[in-house]
C-alpha cells in the first residue's frame, strides 16, 4: 500500500512536469529586439509574456493585460541548398504556429532533442502506469501458482526500472540541450572576418541557419570557429537555466526511486 502511494504520486508530479511548460527558460540579459523576451520552453511548447492594450473610449489611459502566451516548439526547416528558399523561410522564422502561417516550402518541425524528450516522457509515464496496475494487481490478486506469484513480484521491478531510466534520460537531455531552443529563437549577429571571403553573408543567424550557411560553403575550421563565437555570444547575451517544470520531474525521479525500492523489498518478500 505504502509503494502504491508512493507511486501515485511519483506519476503525478511527472504528470505535472509534461503538460507544464517552464522545463527550461532563456533570459536575455540586456533585450535588443522586440523577439529579445524571457522565453520558457516545455516539451510541447515555447511561451513569453505579451503585453496586450484596450482602447476604451472616454477613457485617457489604456489599460495593458499580460498573457502568457505560448506556441507550439517548432521550428524552420527548409531546403538550405536553395537560397531563394533559405530567404524567405528566414524571413519568417517566428512564424511557426502563428495566425500568420509560414512559405509554403517551409516546415515547422521539433528539435531532434526535444522530440526524444517527448518519447521518454510519454513512455516513462505508460510504465508508471502499467506498474500501479501491477502494484494494485499484488494487493487484490492471489496467485494459486509460482509462476504467477514471480510475474507479479517481478513486473512492478521491471517497470519501475524502465520508467527511472526514462525519466532519467529525459533530464541528462534537458540539462544536455539547455540552450538548444535559445540558439534557434534568438538570432546573433556575427562578424565577418570569421567567414570565407567573397561571399555573401546574411546580417543574422540562428544555428540552423549557421549550419546551413556551412553546408554550402565547406570549411571545417571556420565552421567550428563561427560556431564557438556563435555560442560564446549567446552565454555573453543570455541567462538560461532549468525551470520550475523540471523540478517536478526531479520529485517524481526522487518518489519513483523510492517506489522502486519498496518494490524491491517486496517482490524479494513475495518470493520468499
Amino acid at each position: 500500500t505504502i509503494a502504491l502511494f508512493f507511486a501515485t504520486i511519483g506519476l503525478i508530479f511527472h504528470f505535472l512536469a509534461i503538460f507544464s511548460k517552464r522545463w527550461t527558460v532563456a533570459i536575455p540579459r540586456q533585450p535588443r529586439g522586440p523577439n529579445d523576451q524571457i522565453h520558457y520552453y516545455g516539451l510541447w511548447t515555447r511561451c513569453q509574456y505579451s503585453n496586450t492594450s484596450f482602447v476604451i473610449p472616454d477613457i485617457s489611459s489604456q489599460p495593458n493585460i499580460e498573457n502568457f502566451v505560448c506556441r507550439p516548439n517548432t521550428y524552420l526547416r527548409y531546403n538550405i541548398n536553395n537560397e531563394e528558399i533559405s530567404r524567405k523561410c528566414y524571413l519568417s522564422r517566428h512564424q511557426c504556429s502563428s495566425i500568420i502561417g509560414v512559405h509554403p516550402d517551409c516546415k515547422c518541425k521539433y528539435l531532434h532533442v526535444t522530440r526524444t524528450q517527448q518519447w521518454c516522457s510519454i513512455l516513462a509515464a505508460v510504465c508508471l502506469l502499467f506498474a500501479i496496475f501491477s502494484l494494485y494487481l499484488r494487493i487484490i490478486a492471489s496467485p494459486q501458482n509460482v509462476s504467477g506469484t514471480f510475474l507479479l513480484a517481478l513486473a512492478p521491478v521491471t517497470l519501475f526500472t524502465v520508467a527511472l531510466l526514462l525519466m532519467i534520460i529525459t533530464m541528462i537531455l534537458v540539462g544536455a540541450s539547455l540552450r538548444r531552443n535559445e540558439y534557434e529563437d534568438y538570432d546573433i549577429k556575427l562578424s565577418k572576418e570569421i567567414f570565407p571571403p567573397l561571399s555573401t553573408v546574411p546580417e543574422t543567424f540562428n544555428l540552423y541557419r549557421l549550419n546551413a550557411f556551412f553546408k554550402n560553403h565547406k570549411d571545417p575550421i571556420l565552421h567550428r570557429n563561427a560556431i564557438s563565437t556563435f555560442k560564446s555570444i549567446h552565454k555573453e547575451r543570455f541567462y538560461a537555466r532549468i525551470d520550475w517544470s523540471a523540478g517536478a520531474e526531479i520529485v517524481a525521479i526522487l518518489v519513483t526511486l523510492v517506489t522502486y525500492m519498496l518494490s524491491i523489498i517486496l517482490a524479494i518478500a513475495q518470493v520468499n
